[in-house]
């Protein structure tokens, strides 16, 4: 057998695609974020998240070489976000600025990088409680980029920090000067597909005034003249949303939901709205349309646990508005034997005691709660490291105690969790909410304040137990 011989000339082509490959600047770029993800991972890892100043300086360090060698790739873009949130996080706001100004030089003609840089520097503004500066920022956005996601959506931004600050003078001028602007953007682009974007953010703005005929009026006109557009099936939504916040108008609020069902049956949503519209059902009286409804969407989304989970509660619901506990028994042991680590599977032995006290039947009452404080605590036993499973039986076993009136238990075993797993702060602020039912304020004012000293990195507690504690110490000081 003869072998052919491959030219010197055809071995060149077949392997210089690989070395062109290996040269191309995108793939370069990917490679090196890639090289800097580790090893930022790596030191975030080695310091389980609690970073030093040297820590920060070798994580911006990585994503630097990334930018100086690729500066105008997009993954060098990613690099530079990051070190400006890095920056932040250590109370560098003008570094931060630096690098995001840097941004809006090289990407100036990319208009979503562009405006989301702006928007950024102006999020560091108000953090320092500028607005001023922050508001130059914004209206930035939408006087070059108006089209953007963020530019359309800034008018709106703007009046709701005058709303949250009560405003009330700017809040008046904002929203003048957002109907203005969107009606000179609806004026400018008549008869283009970015009309019905525009004339749902008008909607929009009229609606966070409080101006809900106006609203309406612009979604109405959104569905009529352009039916087929993403914000006529918003507006169907958007309306029943509206509807549903007045008991009056919840007949309308369920027409929304039903007309958004039948025009757009493949929407993504179609679940979420189906649920909806169950809950509107129910809160209407109409409990047999809202079993209906619910007992429609198991047999549609029987592989989709969390629909599912949300179907069987909206039926819980109706089933103890009818009183009727041979049926809320039936829900509720399916529930437990189908999806026993889910919350709701894990809620059903405290629901079952909580409804035989409704429903005034003291000894199924007494017995289902014994039950109910014998299988948390034998969760909580024989779990072997902390999981989502041990903290919410925690939590259920906490409201057993308390719904026992066995307070010190109650304490004990929140204050055993803490030591057990004293990364984890839930254990403390639940422990504070206690104190505060149980009327011991001062034990109450301890623990939030022990939680601010013990977690002063993780934002969110610190802000609900300053929160809390700002509640606990206003009646003390009047």
């Amino acid at each position: 057998m003869k072998i052919k011989k491959i030219s010197f000339l055809a071995i060149v082509v077949l392997i210089l695609p690989l070395f062109l490959g290996c040269s191309d600047p995108k793939y370069m770029s990917e490679k090196m974020f890639w090289q800097a993800e580790q090893e930022v991972s790596k030191i975030l890892k080695g310091k389980n998240n609690q970073l030093e100043e040297e820590d920060y300086n070798k994580v911006v360090s990585a994503y630097r070489k990334l930018i100086e060698a690729y500066p105008l790739e997009e993954v060098s873009l990613k690099a530079q976000f990051a070190i400006s949130k890095l920056f932040v996080a250590q109370g560098k706001f003008d570094e931060a600025q630096n690098e995001l100004k840097s941004i809006i030089q090289n990407f100036a003609s990319k208009s979503d990088i562009a405006s989301t840089a702006y928007f950024s520097i102006g999020n560091i503004y108000e953090a320092k409680g500028k607005w001023k500066e922050a508001y130059e920022e914004y209206d930035k956005i939408i006087d070059l980029y108006p089209l953007t996601s963020l530019g359309l959506r800034m008018p709106i931004y703007i009046l709701q920090h005058y709303q949250k600050t009560k405003n009330e003078n700017e809040q008046g001028n904002a929203y003048k000067t957002a109907v203005r602007h969107y009606d000179s953007l609806l004026e400018e682009y008549k008869e283009t597909p970015v009309y019905p974007v525009i004339s749902d953010h008008l909607a929009l703005v009229h609606l966070q005034r409080g101006d809900k005929e106006k609203s309406l009026d612009v979604l109405d006109g959104i569905v009529e003249e352009y039916p087929d557009s993403l914000q006529a099936a918003k507006s169907f939504l958007v309306k029943g949303d509206v509807f549903s916040r007045n008991k009056e108008e919840l007949p309308k609020g369920i027409e929304s939901y039903e007309e958004f069902i039948d025009k757009y049956p493949q929407s993504k949503l179609i679940s979420k709205i189906k649920l909806k519209l169950g809950l509107l059902y129910f809160q209407n009286q109409q409990l047999n349309e809202s079993k209906d409804v619910f007992y429609e969407v198991l047999k549609d989304y029987s592989d989709n646990p969390p629909v599912c989970l949300d179907a069987y509660l909206g039926l819980s619901y109706c089933f103890r508005k009818e009183n009727n506990t041979d049926e809320l028994m039936k829900i509720y042991g399916k529930v437990k034997k189908d999806y026993p680590d889910s919350k709701m599977g894990l809620s059903v032995p405290v629901l079952v005691a909580q409804h035989y006290k409704y429903i005034k039947n003291e000894d199924k009452a007494e017995i289902s709660l014994k039950d109910a404080i014998s299988e948390y605590e034998s969760m909580i036993a024989e779990a072997q490291k902390e999981t989502l499973k041990t903290r919410t039986a925690v939590s259920f076993l906490a409201l057993c105690y308390l719904a026992k009136d066995e307070k010190e238990k109650t304490v004990e075993l929140l204050n055993d969790m803490a030591d057990k797993y004293p990364s984890n702060p839930t254990y403390l602020l639940d422990l504070a909410v206690v104190y505060t039912r149980i009327n011991a304020r001062d034990k109450a004012v301890e623990t939030f304040e022990k939680v601010l000293i013990k977690y002063p990195d993780n934002k969110k507690v610190v802000e609900l137990a300053s929160y809390q504690l700002k509640v606990l110490k206003e009646p003390i000081s009047k």
